[in-house]
This record gives C-alpha cells, structure tokens and sequence, in this order.
C-alpha cells in the first residue's frame, strides 16, 4: 500500500496541513476584522464613561467619588490603548503581507472617522 511508506505518509501531511493553513487563514481574516472592530468599541466606551464619571456638576459628595473611579477608567483604558496600539501595528503588518483578503475597518461613527483615518495613516 501507498500509503505505509514514510515519503507518501509525510507528503499527505503536508497536503493536508496546507490544506488546513488555508482555512486558518480565511478564519484570522474574519477574527482580524472583529478584533478590530472591538478595540474601536471598547476605546468608545471607555471615552465615554470617564467624560460620564467627570461630570461633577450638581452631584452630592457621594456621587463626587465617581471622579476617583473616573481616573481609574483613564488609566485602565490608556494601559489597554498602548496594547491595542501594538495589536493594531500587527494587524497593519499583516494587512501587507500578500493573500491578506481581511479587512482593518469596522463601522465607525462620522465623528470618529478623523481618528480611524490617521490611524489608517499610520498603517501605510
């Protein structure tokens, strides 16, 4: 039989590792886009919950404390920024490589767009 000697058995292998690399990659392009587009939304939300937590006007001093928890968010989302920043270089990185067929995008805002554009910039 073929396929008991050791150069069939390696050249199937490597046929169907090929094979499999493949699908790996039309997976990656598809969690690649939706990395992305998590990183955009939880910065979003983030953003928006320290200006929430900010707002100090008309709040008893209870409510005050929400400033402490506010500069905690700050800091949560720019230790994560400086993460994310380096996944996205990755992502820009491979978004170059050639057979990259996934997409950097994800639905943005019209006040958000001149951010993603220059972090588009960045990528090129």
């Amino acid at each position: 039989k073929p396929w008991t000697h050791l150069a069939y058995q390696l050249a199937m292998d490597h046929y169907f590792k090929i094979l499999c690399a493949h699908e790996e990659i039309k997976w990656l392009n598809v969690e690649i886009h939706q990395v992305v587009t998590w990183i955009h939304d939880e910065n979003q939300f983030l953003r928006k919950m320290e200006v929430i937590l900010w707002d100090g006007e008309g709040k008893s001093e209870k409510e005050k404390e929400d400033e402490y928890m506010a500069v905690q968010v700050c800091l949560y989302r720019q230790c994560h920024g400086h993460f994310n920043m380096g996944h996205m270089q990755h992502f820009c990185g491979l978004a170059h490589t050639p057979g990259f067929m996934g997409s950097l995008t994800c639905r943005v805002a019209v006040e958000h767009q001149e951010l993603w554009e220059h972090l588009q910039e960045l990528c090129m």
